[in-house]
């Protein structure tokens, strides 16, 4: 069972909260905990530096989690059997990088199929994602 608190806790320390959007790293509008704003969200008649409200925030955090979720479901067939700690990781990683890019994690992906977790720990270390946010993925790694 996943502790969806302390996954919450955990998100919003790696992400940060910014009310006021802003370009993430790769340039891409931003806002709230790592909302990537796209087309169809009503931020995106907003500008950089335009704020949204604490509830809005929360909203899109909410929904945006839950897409990790899925996402974490549908990419790994026996993800609810995980250990909790191993699916908060890995919810993490989605919340991230995005099903797509999780998705291109294949030796990490087979490392968890065999619950072999110390080699899916040393997978995420050789990624351009570990030396995009090094502190983020050495927490993840360690943990």
């Amino acid at each position: 069972m996943i502790d969806m608190e302390k996954l919450r806790d955990e998100i919003t320390f790696d992400e940060g909260c910014k009310l006021d959007i802003y370009l993430c790293s790769e340039g891409h509008p931003t806002v709230g905990i790592g909302h990537l704003i796209r087309e169809n969200d009503e931020e995106n008649q907003l500008r950089v530096g335009d704020a949204i409200t604490p509830e809005r925030c929360e909203s899109l955090f909410t929904q945006d989690l839950a897409i990790a979720c899925r996402d974490c479901t549908e990419l790994f067939s026996d993800f609810s059997k995980l250990p909790g700690d191993v699916q908060r990781i890995i919810i993490n990683m989605a919340f991230q990088l995005g099903r797509p890019r999780l998705a291109l994690f294949e030796r990490f992906r087979a490392a968890i199929q065999r619950k072999d977790f110390l080699a899916a720990a040393a997978e995420m270390l050789d990624s351009r994602w570990a030396r995009q946010t090094p502190e983020r993925v050495a927490r993840l790694h360690q943990r």
